[in-house]
């Protein structure tokens, strides 16, 4: 929308989409400058037009070579963090549910909360 944006020398596409707003960079998925594709690597200059493209774009840990702004790259290990725990949980679940599956007749067996549930009309 015409937005000047003030970056540091060697600032790629990816620190222009952070710069703009942590979903925009999140987003992106491609980037034109001065209405050409051109890679998200892509060392701007003075001057340029960027235009970025967001949708259902992901960012890659590749990103993290390009990235010259320490607040984009803060943003894109934040990501990835955050994308870990959620697999990391969702393992853990897996893994749980599993062993309940698997042990069911034993802790079934053991458990005093089978009587009290029974008992209840």
């Amino acid at each position: 929308n015409g937005k000047i944006l003030n970056l540091s020398k060697g600032a790629t596409a990816v620190d222009a989409a952070f710069s703009i707003h942590t979903e925009v960079g999140l987003g992106m998925h491609g980037v034109e400058i001065n209405g050409k594709p051109m890679p998200i690597s892509y060392v701007l200059k003075n001057g340029d037009v960027v235009s970025i493209l967001t949708g259902e774009g992901r960012p890659s840990t590749e990103w993290m070579r390009f990235a010259k702004s320490r607040s984009t790259r803060s943003k894109l290990r934040q990501y990835f963090r955050s994308q870990q725990r959620s697999c990391i949980r969702k393992s853990g679940e897996m893994i749980f549910f599993d062993y309940l599956l698997q042990n069911r007749d034993v802790i079934l067996q053991n458990s005093y909360l089978v009587d009290a549930c029974t008992e209840v009309p």
